[in-house]
């Protein structure tokens, strides 16, 4: 014992210094604070004329500078300023807005759809859109009339001056193609993601096509396991997502898809979640939620949908996401004399860190 006394001792001594020197040299484990409102963007969608409320959000940065912004079914110039009120019925079924700096432009013409409606009782809502010099493609789905309709619509609008030029259709294998549009200048692609057999309220097969940027028309081909082919009804689905509650967009790299639970309906579908990828196909792996909604009238939550990332506005490595809500019905009336509170059915904003999707951004 005598001789190994001192060894032992000599051996605590260093693991001691060892321990002490090592102090220091690793950072404290990060401390990421979750996803917040955005209080100040949020109040970019609280007009008291033009689109004073609106459904979905979609932001497309053009080549002069100016954010393009689409939405679905909105109210145009229905701002009582006495009550403070819009009314309950929406009154466009699409409306547009122009960001210009901190200048905020509807360019609906008066009340009337900025998309319009190619057949009687049927009219459009935008998906998203891309800028090929001087044509803007803003793809859209088609809805009302006695039947579902599957196919593709693209209106055209004419850069810079934003004016209506004509809307066509394409059949391809019962997939609306547009949610999501993604331009690869490097390899002169366009990338757009659909979804076929749409389900409104459930699950939905998502696949993925690709054209050439310099002709939307021509060579079309799908993305169907590891190899691009040329049937629309051959394509394979890259993954499945609730409703219509998804975005993907390409950040640092990596390509990021946001979803949120299906129900469009109060006390329903709160939860915002992201996944990563390294290519546009996928696979989209790190499904984590990011966020609750908040928007409520005591404990009954509002009706929410169609979460949407703005890539454009990335700022301090905080990701802007959007999403829409629309009134507490049927759980709580709020419509009373035809009116409601505007901020019942307006575009709300959020800030999540990137970090919080993927630690390495």
């Amino acid at each position: 014992m005598r001789t190994i006394k001192p060894i032992y001792l000599l051996f605590s001594l260093l693991i001691l210094i060892f321990t002490a020197c090592l102090k220091g040299k690793f950072s404290s484990p990060l401390t990421i604070k979750p996803g917040q409102v955005d209080s100040a963007f949020t109040n970019y969608f609280k007009k008291q004329s033009g689109v004073t409320a609106a459904i979905g959000a979609r932001s497309l940065t053009l080549s002069d500078g100016r954010i393009l912004w689409l939405f679905g079914k909105s109210h145009l110039n229905d701002f009582n300023t006495t009550t403070q009120k819009i009314s309950c019925m929406a009154n466009a079924h699409n409306a547009a807005m122009l960001f210009v700096g901190n200048t905020i432009t509807t360019i609906n013409n008066g009340n009337a759809d900025f998309i319009p409606s190619n057949e009687a009782n049927t009219w459009f809502t935008p998906l998203h859109a891309y800028q090929y010099y001087d044509t803007i493609f803003v793809f859209a789905k088609k809805e009302g009339g006695s039947i579902q309709n599957n196919k593709t619509y693209i209106a055209k609008f004419q850069f810079p001056s934003l004016q209506f030029l004509s809307i066509d259709s394409m059949s391809l294998s019962n997939t609306i193609y547009g949610y999501n549009i993604m331009v690869d200048t490097a390899v002169g692609f366009c990338y757009v993601y659909g979804l076929k057999n749409l389900n409104p309220t459930g699950q939905n097969d998502v696949c993925l096509a690709r054209f050439p940027l310099n002709n939307l028309y021509s060579s079309w081909t799908f993305y169907a396991t590891d190899q691009w082919i040329n049937y629309a009804q051959n394509a394979i689905p890259i993954t499945k997502i609730p409703a219509e509650n998804f975005s993907i967009r390409k950040i640092r790299n990596q390509f990021v898809m946001i979803t949120q639970d299906a129900a469009f309906m109060c006390n329903q579908g709160t939860d915002i979640y992201s996944n990563i990828a390294s290519y546009p196909y996928g696979p989209f792996l790190n499904y984590t939620k990011i966020y609750t909604i908040q928007d409520k009238i005591g404990n009954i939550t509002s009706a929410t949908k169609q979460p949407t990332i703005h890539p454009e506005f990335t700022s301090n490595d905080e990701l802007l996401i959007t999403y829409s809500i629309d009134g507490f019905d049927p759980c709580q009336t709020t419509c009373n004399n035809n009116e409601d509170e505007p901020d019942y059915h307006r575009i709300k904003a959020i800030r999540v860190p990137l970090k919080s999707i993927n630690p390495s951004m």
